[in-house]
């Protein structure tokens, strides 16, 4: 059962909330000595009210000792404490504890801009669920790159209804996305490899999403982390079934030749993909069937 800390609860807490507030979750696992950056920036938000919830994933480096030094008791601050899980289960017990009628994630060590809150709150709009602003990457050797940039945002028409685009690959950083609250709902991060991008791909399913060009966070990838060694396998990519079906020649997708199949596994030769060389990332029981889209295509086409 979570524990939440005496540390850092605001003063008059009884009091009503400036709204709309804004809940930032920051999962941590002995991460003493970078943790207390990654708060300050979310403490340090213009223009909008903001809780901060650290969740400590069973941390055995004294990180709830060390933040009860560093912040004072009267700052927008909660911690809460949990066995150790995992990621997906400490964000999903800050969601529990969310207040907030939004909801965004920072990992422990990575930062957002001052004005992250307030601008992705001005994106906002009715018909759309979340908004997702450009991100910082810096890599471990210090190349920086913009997400937008690395992952082809304009080309993808990063926007509306993007569940789709995401089938063929995770494009959204964590700390990106701005949440309401209600679209959220009962979603909650799975307990598996690559589980933001099953919970994006969840989210875009049902809620459309506002594209805001603006780099609001910085995201410092590490050379060793609890993902690190998380690789996308058509496995474990979101919107397929076991056992697999493989949707072969099915275009690159953007392009008009893009022939997905929801369900399927979409592998496309000309993007080098060779049928030989891509049957070792199946079990031998895992494949239920093989499709031909563009055959289908051609063959649906003619009159």
């Amino acid at each position: 059962m979570p524990i939440e800390a005496a540390i850092g609860q605001p003063k008059g807490v009884s009091a009503p909330v400036q709204r709309p507030l804004t809940s930032i979750i920051i999962p941590t696992y002995n991460d003493r000595d970078r943790v207390h950056v990654a708060i300050g920036s979310a403490l340090q938000q213009e223009r909008a009210a903001v809780e901060v919830i650290v969740v400590d994933d069973g941390s055995t480096d004294g990180t709830v000792d060390r933040l009860a030094e560093v912040f004072p008791r009267d700052v927008a601050l909660r911690v809460i404490s949990i066995q150790h899980g995992g990621p997906a289960t400490a964000r999903n017990a800050g969601i529990e504890a969310a207040r907030g009628e939004f909801v965004c994630f920072l990992d422990s060590d990575d930062t957002i801009e001052p004005t992250s809150v307030a601008d992705r709150l001005a994106a906002m709009t009715p018909e759309v669920g979340f908004v997702v602003s450009d991100t910082r990457i810096v890599e471990p050797d210090g190349r920086a790159e913009l997400a937008s940039k690395r992952y082809g945002y304009e080309a993808k028409g990063v926007g509306g209804w993007i569940a789709e685009k995401l089938e063929a690959g995770n494009f959204i950083p964590i700390h990106a996305p701005l949440i309401r609250r209600s679209a959220i709902g009962d979603l909650r991060f799975e307990d598996r490899d690559l589980e933001d991008w099953h919970f994006w791909y969840a989210l875009a399913k049902d809620h459309r999403c506002r594209y805001l060009p603006r780099a609001l966070a910085t995201y410092r990838k590490r050379a060793a982390s609890r993902n690190a060694t998380a690789r996308a396998t058509p496995a474990n990519r979101p919107g397929v079934v076991m056992p697999l079906r493989l949707n072969l020649g099915c275009g690159t997708p953007g392009a008009l030749s893009w022939h997905p199949m929801p369900g399927l596994v979409n592998l496309d030769k000309s993007m080098g993909w060779r049928f030989e060389d891509g049957l070792r990332d199946f079990a031998d029981e895992s494949v239920a069937g093989i499709t031909v889209s563009h055959a289908l295509m051609y063959v649906l086409d003619v009159n």
